[in-house]
């Protein structure tokens, strides 16, 4: 886990790293969205993921109940008006802090469903970690990339 997590990261940062912060305001990277707005998206999610397994005693957030389209669009709403370099910086300060709180899980923390609040009884945690984090930042990695021109 702990490589997939490093390894995707790697890969966002070098598609980051290619980018002027006029690219990343641009729109149409998904739709309308921008740079900008996929990060503060995986923003939101890697933020809400360490939270359930850091057990802070913070509640999930009400948007895990709504679907997921609209809970995307209320998450850009609610996260529109954030620098760019706000972003970043949280982005990468989460991911610190996401990276050490998955090396402190055991595996049976990984594997027995429901371990955490407010997570899927239905699936195991490792699952959801990956589905909120690496998995979900390869597709927006290949999302931008493709917006670039430059999609393998």
């Amino acid at each position: 886990m702990l490589d997939a997590l490093r390894a995707t990261r790697a890969e966002l940062e070098e598609v980051l790293g290619g980018m002027t912060p006029e690219q990343m305001q641009r729109p149409g990277v998904a739709g309308d969205w921008t740079v900008r707005d996929v990060l503060a998206h995986l923003l939101w999610y890697e933020r809400e993921e360490l939270e359930l397994i850091t057990e802070y005693g913070v509640a999930a957030s009400p948007l895990w109940e709504v679907p997921y389209e609209r809970r995307n669009q209320l998450i850009r709403e609610e996260l529109r008006d954030l620098p760019l370099e706000a972003v970043l910086g949280q982005l990468r300060g989460v991911f610190a802090q996401f990276v050490a709180a998955v090396d402190a899980l055991s595996d049976e923390d990984l594997v027995t469903p429901g371990r955490f609040p407010a997570t899927s009884a239905d699936r195991l945690p490792w699952r959801d970690i990956g589905l909120n984090s690496w998995m979900h930042e390869g597709e927006h990695v290949e999302g931008i990339r493709a917006w670039l021109g430059g999609a393998p």
